[in-house]
Protein backbone atom coordinates (compact mmCIF):
# COMPACT_ATOMS: atom_id res chain seq x y z
CA UNK A 1 0.00 0.00 0.00
CA UNK A 2 1.28 3.39 -0.97
CA UNK A 3 1.66 5.20 2.39
CA UNK A 4 2.27 8.43 0.58
CA UNK A 5 -1.44 8.73 -0.36
CA UNK A 6 -3.54 10.87 1.81
CA UNK A 7 -6.68 9.76 3.53
CA UNK A 8 -8.71 11.83 1.06
CA UNK A 9 -7.14 10.09 -1.90
CA UNK A 10 -7.78 6.68 -0.40
CA UNK A 11 -11.41 7.53 0.22
CA UNK A 12 -11.73 8.69 -3.40
CA UNK A 13 -10.27 5.42 -4.70
CA UNK A 14 -12.68 3.45 -2.52
CA UNK A 15 -15.60 5.45 -3.94
CA UNK A 16 -14.38 4.84 -7.50
CA UNK A 17 -14.13 1.10 -6.80
CA UNK A 18 -17.65 1.11 -5.41
CA UNK A 19 -18.95 2.79 -8.58
CA UNK A 20 -17.10 0.33 -10.84
CA UNK A 21 -18.39 -2.60 -8.76
CA UNK A 22 -21.95 -1.31 -9.07
CA UNK A 23 -21.52 -0.95 -12.83
CA UNK A 24 -20.08 -4.48 -13.09
CA UNK A 25 -22.94 -5.94 -11.06
CA UNK A 26 -25.50 -4.12 -13.24
CA UNK A 27 -23.77 -5.42 -16.37
CA UNK A 28 -23.86 -8.99 -15.06
CA UNK A 29 -27.52 -8.63 -14.15
CA UNK A 30 -28.34 -7.34 -17.65
CA UNK A 31 -26.38 -10.20 -19.24
CA UNK A 32 -28.16 -12.82 -17.15
CA UNK A 33 -31.54 -11.28 -17.95
CA UNK A 34 -30.81 -11.30 -21.68
CA UNK A 35 -30.98 -7.51 -21.90
CA UNK A 36 -27.49 -7.16 -23.42
CA UNK A 37 -26.42 -8.61 -26.76
CA UNK A 38 -22.87 -7.24 -26.89
CA UNK A 39 -20.24 -5.39 -24.86
CA UNK A 40 -18.00 -2.54 -25.98
CA UNK A 41 -14.61 -2.69 -24.26
CA UNK A 42 -12.36 0.34 -24.31
CA UNK A 43 -8.77 -0.84 -24.78
CA UNK A 44 -5.47 0.47 -25.99
CA UNK A 45 -6.33 -0.76 -29.48
CA UNK A 46 -9.60 1.18 -29.42
CA UNK A 47 -13.18 0.13 -28.80
CA UNK A 48 -13.76 -3.60 -29.27
CA UNK A 49 -17.18 -5.23 -29.60
CA UNK A 50 -17.73 -8.64 -27.98
CA UNK A 51 -20.93 -10.45 -28.94
CA UNK A 52 -22.41 -12.34 -26.04
CA UNK A 53 -23.45 -15.94 -26.33
CA UNK A 54 -27.07 -15.01 -25.60
CA UNK A 55 -27.29 -12.55 -28.49
CA UNK A 56 -28.87 -15.16 -30.75
CA UNK A 57 -31.56 -15.98 -28.19
CA UNK A 58 -34.40 -14.21 -30.10
CA UNK A 59 -33.57 -16.26 -33.18
CA UNK A 60 -33.56 -19.48 -31.17
CA UNK A 61 -36.92 -18.56 -29.68
CA UNK A 62 -38.30 -17.89 -33.17
CA UNK A 63 -36.81 -21.16 -34.45
CA UNK A 64 -38.32 -23.21 -31.65
CA UNK A 65 -41.78 -21.62 -31.62
CA UNK A 66 -42.45 -21.49 -35.38
CA UNK A 67 -45.33 -23.64 -36.65
CA UNK A 68 -43.26 -25.11 -39.48
CA UNK A 69 -40.78 -27.89 -39.06
CA UNK A 70 -37.24 -26.65 -39.60
CA UNK A 71 -33.85 -28.29 -39.72
CA UNK A 72 -30.27 -27.90 -40.86
CA UNK A 73 -29.02 -30.75 -43.03
CA UNK A 74 -25.59 -31.82 -44.11
CA UNK A 75 -25.00 -32.30 -47.82
CA UNK A 76 -25.60 -36.03 -47.35
CA UNK A 77 -29.03 -35.42 -45.80
CA UNK A 78 -28.02 -35.89 -42.17
CA UNK A 79 -30.18 -33.84 -39.80
CA UNK A 80 -27.63 -31.78 -37.89
CA UNK A 81 -30.25 -29.78 -36.07
CA UNK A 82 -34.04 -29.71 -35.95
CA UNK A 83 -36.66 -27.75 -34.07
CA UNK A 84 -39.46 -29.00 -31.87
CA UNK A 85 -42.07 -28.82 -34.63
CA UNK A 86 -40.04 -31.03 -36.99
CA UNK A 87 -39.85 -33.72 -34.31
CA UNK A 88 -43.61 -33.43 -33.72
CA UNK A 89 -44.33 -33.81 -37.44
CA UNK A 90 -42.09 -36.89 -37.65
CA UNK A 91 -43.57 -38.22 -34.37
CA UNK A 92 -40.03 -39.05 -33.29
CA UNK A 93 -38.05 -37.72 -30.29
CA UNK A 94 -35.85 -34.81 -31.32
CA UNK A 95 -32.72 -36.53 -30.05
CA UNK A 96 -33.40 -39.39 -32.48
CA UNK A 97 -34.17 -37.05 -35.38
CA UNK A 98 -30.85 -35.23 -35.03
CA UNK A 99 -28.02 -37.35 -36.31
CA UNK A 100 -30.34 -39.43 -38.52
CA UNK A 101 -30.49 -39.23 -42.28
CA UNK A 102 -33.63 -37.62 -43.61
CA UNK A 103 -33.94 -40.43 -46.14
CA UNK A 104 -35.04 -42.73 -43.28
CA UNK A 105 -38.26 -40.70 -43.09
CA UNK A 106 -38.97 -40.66 -46.84
CA UNK A 107 -39.90 -43.07 -49.59
CA UNK A 108 -37.16 -43.67 -52.20
CA UNK A 109 -39.09 -41.54 -54.70
CA UNK A 110 -39.48 -38.57 -52.33
CA UNK A 111 -35.87 -38.86 -51.18
CA UNK A 112 -34.77 -38.60 -54.81
CA UNK A 113 -36.88 -35.45 -55.22
CA UNK A 114 -35.25 -33.75 -52.23
CA UNK A 115 -31.81 -34.96 -53.28
CA UNK A 116 -32.22 -33.34 -56.69
CA UNK A 117 -33.52 -30.16 -55.07
CA UNK A 118 -30.51 -30.09 -52.75
CA UNK A 119 -28.10 -30.53 -55.63
CA UNK A 120 -29.81 -27.64 -57.43
CA UNK A 121 -30.67 -27.11 -61.06
CA UNK A 122 -32.23 -30.51 -61.64
CA UNK A 123 -35.72 -29.48 -60.62
CA UNK A 124 -37.70 -26.31 -61.19
CA UNK A 125 -37.82 -24.31 -57.96
CA UNK A 126 -36.83 -25.39 -54.46
CA UNK A 127 -40.17 -26.53 -53.12
CA UNK A 128 -41.96 -29.86 -53.42
CA UNK A 129 -44.71 -31.88 -51.77
CA UNK A 130 -43.48 -35.10 -50.15
CA UNK A 131 -44.74 -37.65 -47.65
CA UNK A 132 -42.86 -38.34 -44.42
CA UNK A 133 -43.00 -41.77 -42.82
CA UNK A 134 -43.47 -40.93 -39.15
CA UNK A 135 -42.27 -42.79 -36.09
CA UNK A 136 -45.65 -44.49 -35.55
CA UNK A 137 -45.68 -45.87 -39.09
CA UNK A 138 -48.19 -43.41 -40.55
CA UNK A 139 -47.57 -41.06 -43.48
CA UNK A 140 -47.70 -37.27 -43.29
CA UNK A 141 -47.92 -35.00 -46.34
CA UNK A 142 -45.76 -31.88 -46.17
CA UNK A 143 -44.64 -29.04 -48.37
CA UNK A 144 -40.84 -28.91 -48.12
CA UNK A 145 -38.57 -26.00 -49.03
CA UNK A 146 -34.81 -26.23 -49.28
CA UNK A 147 -32.18 -23.52 -49.33
CA UNK A 148 -28.40 -23.46 -49.31
CA UNK A 149 -26.72 -22.46 -46.05
CA UNK A 150 -23.13 -21.33 -45.59
CA UNK A 151 -21.45 -20.36 -42.34
CA UNK A 152 -17.68 -20.11 -42.50
CA UNK A 153 -16.35 -23.43 -43.68
CA UNK A 154 -19.74 -25.11 -43.17
CA UNK A 155 -21.95 -25.72 -46.19
CA UNK A 156 -25.32 -27.30 -45.62
CA UNK A 157 -29.00 -27.14 -46.43
CA UNK A 158 -31.74 -25.32 -44.56
CA UNK A 159 -35.06 -27.19 -44.60
CA UNK A 160 -38.55 -26.00 -43.73
CA UNK A 161 -41.60 -28.30 -43.82
CA UNK A 162 -45.27 -27.28 -43.65
CA UNK A 163 -47.76 -29.89 -42.45
CA UNK A 164 -50.47 -30.40 -45.11
CA UNK A 165 -52.62 -32.74 -43.00
CA UNK A 166 -55.49 -30.29 -42.48
CA UNK A 167 -55.38 -29.20 -46.10
CA UNK A 168 -55.45 -32.82 -47.28
CA UNK A 169 -58.33 -33.61 -44.94
CA UNK A 170 -60.27 -30.62 -46.26
CA UNK A 171 -59.59 -31.70 -49.85
CA UNK A 172 -60.69 -35.26 -49.08
CA UNK A 173 -63.87 -34.00 -47.36
CA UNK A 174 -64.61 -31.77 -50.34
CA UNK A 175 -64.02 -34.68 -52.72
CA UNK A 176 -66.33 -36.94 -50.69
CA UNK A 177 -69.04 -34.27 -50.69
CA UNK A 178 -68.71 -33.81 -54.44
CA UNK A 179 -68.86 -37.57 -55.03
CA UNK A 180 -71.91 -37.91 -52.78
CA UNK A 181 -73.60 -35.02 -54.60
CA UNK A 182 -72.82 -36.54 -57.99
CA UNK A 183 -74.19 -39.87 -56.78
CA UNK A 184 -77.42 -38.26 -55.56
CA UNK A 185 -77.79 -36.35 -58.84
CA UNK A 186 -77.24 -39.56 -60.79
CA UNK A 187 -79.76 -41.45 -58.66
CA UNK A 188 -82.30 -38.65 -59.04
CA UNK A 189 -81.73 -38.53 -62.78
CA UNK A 190 -82.24 -42.28 -63.03
CA UNK A 191 -85.47 -41.99 -60.98
CA UNK A 192 -86.76 -39.24 -63.26
CA UNK A 193 -85.81 -41.25 -66.33
CA UNK A 194 -87.69 -44.30 -65.04
CA UNK A 195 -90.70 -42.14 -64.15
CA UNK A 196 -90.71 -40.51 -67.59
CA UNK A 197 -90.48 -43.89 -69.26
CA UNK A 198 -93.38 -45.20 -67.16
CA UNK A 199 -95.54 -42.15 -67.95
CA UNK A 200 -94.66 -42.37 -71.63
CA UNK A 201 -95.60 -46.05 -71.63
CA UNK A 202 -98.96 -45.27 -69.97
CA UNK A 203 -99.66 -42.49 -72.48
CA UNK A 204 -98.85 -44.79 -75.36
CA UNK A 205 -101.16 -47.45 -73.90
CA UNK A 206 -103.98 -44.91 -73.59
CA UNK A 207 -103.40 -43.68 -77.12
CA UNK A 208 -103.50 -47.24 -78.43
CA UNK A 209 -106.71 -47.89 -76.45
CA UNK A 210 -108.28 -44.67 -77.78
CA UNK A 211 -107.27 -45.60 -81.32
CA UNK A 212 -108.71 -49.10 -80.88
CA UNK A 213 -111.95 -47.59 -79.54
CA UNK A 214 -112.19 -45.18 -82.46
CA UNK A 215 -111.67 -47.96 -84.97
CA UNK A 216 -114.24 -50.10 -83.16
CA UNK A 217 -116.78 -47.27 -83.31
CA UNK A 218 -116.09 -46.79 -86.99
CA UNK A 219 -116.61 -50.49 -87.66
CA UNK A 220 -119.81 -50.44 -85.58
CA UNK A 221 -121.12 -47.40 -87.46
CA UNK A 222 -120.29 -49.02 -90.78
CA UNK A 223 -122.04 -52.22 -89.74
CA UNK A 224 -125.05 -50.29 -88.51
CA UNK A 225 -125.38 -48.32 -91.76
CA UNK A 226 -125.21 -51.54 -93.74
CA UNK A 227 -128.08 -53.15 -91.86
CA UNK A 228 -130.43 -50.20 -92.37
CA UNK A 229 -131.13 -50.02 -88.63
CA UNK A 230 -131.25 -46.68 -86.86
CA UNK A 231 -129.20 -46.54 -83.66
CA UNK A 232 -128.85 -43.90 -80.98
CA UNK A 233 -126.67 -43.55 -77.91
CA UNK A 234 -127.98 -42.05 -74.71
CA UNK A 235 -125.45 -40.48 -72.37
CA UNK A 236 -127.37 -40.71 -69.10
CA UNK A 237 -124.80 -38.74 -67.08
CA UNK A 238 -124.53 -35.90 -69.58
CA UNK A 239 -128.17 -36.02 -70.77
CA UNK A 240 -127.18 -36.25 -74.43
CA UNK A 241 -128.55 -38.55 -77.15
CA UNK A 242 -126.51 -39.26 -80.28
CA UNK A 243 -128.38 -40.54 -83.34
CA UNK A 244 -127.02 -42.37 -86.32
CA UNK A 245 -127.70 -41.12 -89.83
CA UNK A 246 -129.96 -44.12 -90.52
CA UNK A 247 -132.05 -43.16 -87.50
CA UNK A 248 -132.50 -39.65 -88.95
CA UNK A 249 -133.58 -41.09 -92.25
CA UNK A 250 -136.10 -43.44 -90.66
CA UNK A 251 -137.66 -40.69 -88.50
CA UNK A 252 -137.22 -37.89 -91.02
CA UNK A 253 -134.86 -35.79 -88.92
CA UNK A 254 -132.46 -33.34 -90.41
CA UNK A 255 -128.75 -33.73 -89.83
CA UNK A 256 -128.57 -30.82 -87.37
CA UNK A 257 -131.27 -32.47 -85.28
CA UNK A 258 -129.25 -35.66 -84.92
CA UNK A 259 -127.96 -34.45 -81.52
CA UNK A 260 -130.49 -33.70 -78.86
CA UNK A 261 -130.52 -33.29 -75.14
CA UNK A 262 -132.74 -35.49 -73.02
CA UNK A 263 -133.48 -35.02 -69.34
CA UNK A 264 -134.53 -38.07 -67.35
CA UNK A 265 -136.37 -38.02 -64.08
CA UNK A 266 -136.22 -40.86 -61.59
CA UNK A 267 -139.26 -41.49 -59.40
Amino acid sequence: MDKSKTKKQLLQEIEDLRIRLAEAEETLRAIRAGEVDALIIDSAQGNQVYTLQGADRPYRVLWETMEEGAGILGRDGTVLYGNRRLAEMLRTPLERVMGSSLRHFLSPEDWQILKEMGEGGKRDGHRAEVRFKTGDGSWLSALVSLGSMEAGDFQGICLTATDLTEQKQAEEALLRSRNELEKKVQERTEDLTRTNRRLLSEIQKRNRAAEALRRSEERLALAASGTGIGIFEWDIAGGKVLWTRQHDIIFGYRAQDSTTTTTTTTT
